[in-house]
């Protein structure tokens, strides 16, 4: 390898290295990386933004380098606290501090809402928990003797063994030891991965079975001696047949969030990983749709009802709209809201126009893709107010852009959802404007932002 003083030009056929500057996260778990000279850039992991490294520019495939060396590391540079970092394709930002992370994601959000010149500054909100925060994790499962249970490598679909994540909070993570033991004892054929599910205080886990394949073959005999460990704590195991969900054991469980509200999950169906985050998220959703005794609010992309209860339970009237009817169920299985009144309703997000009619607000929290053409038609014809939680800043981009026609910004929130990675979870709250007034923010804001994750993260 050249040293670091060496002069080094542009890369050539066989991907000689570079010297330069980190300039920025990019897509995925990338570094914008610029060498010397200003020709082009490149995208690399494991950088810091402000950091000079040598990276070499990968043979055929234009566009990629590998980091070589750190020349003069930035100090926000740390050691992960995880010993899989760099191994697991998990978590992308570990090697930068906590506090550096943070404000890159704010930063990303920032770029975003620009174009948009929102009333106020963005809010942040950190996580309380930086690690043993998440109660749900998809693992990856790879044949083997015994097979190989974890998460994937970077850039690969191979599986990293793992015993343990020090995302997990320590009953995922007990729960999780149990059922890679049951796999490493007794392989299920087909099994290619699984998705796990908790609440504090519920009776059990949910288990989803190859959450992205056909279901393995002999799984509801499989799962049994774990429905029956009481060392496992896994309450119900689901499969996807097509669009239908088999479940055995238990389809849902209650319990509470780390604030005391109550919390329901369902089999195969999406649950906020955070959920001591996910307290801070529900507590600003409310806030931006204003919640109150006599004040209408329908939720669209409801899910088990983690936002609507709480709207709900400050009074407001609240009718939730999801097509996930096990979710419907599980938001149904919640207890009532101490004052207003929330009614889980099974149904497409596309087709509850009538539902905003009557709304003095609707809270979308639409999946990664965003809300598609929906957006144009709540541009059309939406309520008052419109709170959007986006768990990717580039459907958000999308998203707003057809809003912006119709409303105008307000504030927005950036909570984090995922430490140590690079994902975001942001709350914009839109107001209608005024009849006649045109936005300023015609194209879509933000272009080039990279994505985020939430569902499915």
């Amino acid at each position: 390898m050249p040293s670091a003083g060496s002069s080094l030009g542009v890369p050539d056929a066989e991907g000689a290295p570079l010297r330069g500057r980190v300039l920025r996260p990019a897509d995925g778990a990338w570094f914008l990386f610029r060498p010397d000279g200003g020709r082009g850039e490149l995208r690399v992991r494991g950088a810091v933004p402000g950091e000079r490294i040598l990276a070499r520019p990968r043979a055929g495939d234009p566009g990629w380098a590998d980091l070589q060396e750190i020349l003069v590391p930035s100090p926000a540079r740390r050691e992960p606290p995880c010993p899989a970092a760099g191994r697991c394709g998990g978590c992308h930002w570990q090697h930068m501090r906590d506090g550096f992370q943070l404000r890159l994601k704010a930063e990303r959000a920032e770029t975003l809402l620009a174009p948009l010149r929102p009333a106020a500054p963005l809010e942040v909100s950190p996580s309380p928990l930086l690690l043993g925060y998440r109660w749900r994790a998809r693992f990856q499962v790879s044949p083997g003797e015994p097979p190989a249970v974890g998460f994937h490598r970077p850039g690969s679909r191979a599986t990293l063994d793992l015993e343990r994540c020090p995302l997990l909070s320590p009953a995922l993570q007990r729960i999780y030891l149990a059922v890679r033991e049951r796999i490493r004892r007794h392989p299920l054929p087909g099994l290619t991965g699984f998705e796990l599910s908790a609440l504090p205080g519920a009776a059990g886990a949910l288990l989803w079975l190859n959450p992205r394949d056909r279901p393995p073959r002999g799984w509801e005999p499989w799962v049994e001696p774990l429905l029956r460990d009481p060392d496992a704590p896994v309450a119900g195991a689901a499969v996807r047949e097509g669009r239908a969900i088999r479940v055995r054991g238990r389809a849902l469980v209650t319990g509470w969030s780390p604030a005391g509200a109550p919390l329901a999950a369902a089999a195969a169906a999406f649950l906020q990983a955070n959920l001591a985050a996910a307290d801070l998220l529900a507590e600003t959703v409310r806030r931006y749709a204003g919640a109150a005794p006599g004040r209408r609010i329908a939720e669209l992309y409801a899910g088990t009802g983690l936002l609507s209860w709480r709207c709900a339970a400050s009074g407001a009237e609240v009718t939730s709209v999801e097509r996930d009817p096990l979710a419907v169920a599980a938001a149904r299985a919640l207890p009532a809201p101490p004052r207003g009144l929330l009614r889980p309703l099974a149904g497409d997000a596309g087709s509850a126009e009538a539902l905003l009619a009557g709304a003095d607000a609707v809270i979308a929290d639409p999946p990664r893709s965003g809300l598609g053409p929906l957006a144009h038609r709540l541009a059309a014809g939406g309520p008052g107010r419109i709170v959007l939680v986006s768990c990717s800043l580039a459907s958000a981009a999308r998203d707003l852009a057809a809003l912006a026609s119709s409303y105008a910004l307000e504030r927005a929130a950036l909570v984090d959802l995922f430490p140590q990675t690079r994902h975001v979870e942001l709350v914009c709250s839109l107001v209608r404007r005024t009849p006649g007034r045109v936005s300023a923010a015609s194209s879509a804001p933000g272009h080039g932002v990279p994505d985020g994750c939430g569902r499915g993260g």
